[in-house]
């Protein structure tokens, strides 16, 4: 018997909402629903997605709280949840995102995400690619060893944003 591990339907329009995943099988290595018009919330079922490795459902209508439960798939290395309408705090991050080790890309930009970013996240060891840009987050960035290697252009459009790395921006 075959199974699915990889689902790429970027760019077909599909509108809706998402399927249940993972709901037979926790085959599944790679979900790409890039570009489509899906409005409704991200499903629970993702959880039974254990080796799920890259989720990305970017550029979508996807109207829902930050899904934080995500941060319990510790096989994740790209999550890609940009333009959408997430809203909410980020700061309700749960400490179980600084153990997803695997996590290489994460791209939360365009949405109306709100709060601080969760120190949390500095603690991602492998974090190369972090876009938070255009939401609505405050207060100062954290600072850690993978954190402090990002530009001012990983947080930009976030007029409540303080710290380095805007501080050296202004500076120049």
């Amino acid at each position: 018997m075959v199974e699915l591990s990889v689902l790429d339907f970027r760019r077909n329009n599909f509108t809706g909402s998402l399927p249940p995943f993972c709901a037979q099988t926790d085959s599944l290595r790679a979900i790409v629903l890039n570009g489509n018009l899906f409005k409704e919330p991200v499903p629970v079922s993702l959880l039974n997605c254990v080796g799920l490795e890259v989720l990305d459902l970017g550029n979508d209508a996807i109207n829902d709280i930050f899904p934080a439960w995500l941060g319990t798939l510790q096989e994740l290395q790209v999550l890609i949840l940009k333009f959408n309408l997430f809203h909410g705090p980020i700061s309700d991050i749960p400490m179980e995102w600084g153990q997803l080790n695997m996590l290489e890309a994460l791209d939360l930009s365009w949405n109306r995400l709100t709060g601080k970013i969760p120190q949390g996240l500095t603690r991602m060891n492998f974090l190369v690619v972090l876009k938070l840009f255009q939401n609505h987050l405050v207060a100062p960035i954290p600072h850690g060893p993978q954190f402090n290697t990002f530009e001012n252009d990983s947080y930009g459009g976030n007029v409540d944003l303080c710290g380095p790395p805007i501080k050296a921006m202004w500076n120049e």
